[in-house]
């Protein structure tokens, strides 16, 4: 199991990938990774545009893939990982 940990967090959302479809993306899971930083064009970009949210400067949006839903984490600094397995811990740091 991995704990990907953020801190200054501004906002969360889980969706089913389905429903994350409207988003421009290149298939993102290509590359091995599971959790991406997301430049333009991802749920940030379309919330900021609406005048939903108002987020300071520094905020970026990441996104957590797993097999059936996806995570969009909207935060000031870069998530650190944390990999548990049979009771030890090794920590990561971001990709």
């Amino acid at each position: 199991m991995i704990h990907v940990v953020f801190d200054q967090v501004e906002g969360f959302r889980l969706l089913d990938e389905g429903a994350m479809l409207r988003f421009p993306w290149k298939r993102l899971s290509d590359d091995g990774a599971f959790v991406h930083r997301i430049p333009e064009g991802g749920w940030l970009d379309l919330e900021r545009d609406a005048g939903n949210i108002l987020p300071a400067a520094g905020a970026a949006e990441y996104l957590i893939v797993t097999q059936n839903e996806c995570m969009s984490v909207i935060a000031y600094a870069e998530p650190a990982y944390e990999w548990v397995k049979s009771g030890a811990a090794n920590t990561w740091t971001a990709v």
